[in-house]
């Protein structure tokens, strides 16, 4: 079985951790198409 069609990304800063200089993003990825789906 295959689907197709697109997706959009979504990136968020995060807090920085601590004393840590090193910062994270939250990934949000939302498909359109045969599959419509939130990850």
């Amino acid at each position: 079985m295959n689907a197709s069609g697109t997706f959009d990304v979504t990136l968020t800063p995060q807090p920085l951790a601590g004393e840590s200089a090193m910062g994270s993003l939250a990934l949000d990825k939302t498909f359109h198409g045969d599959l419509e789906a939130t990850s």
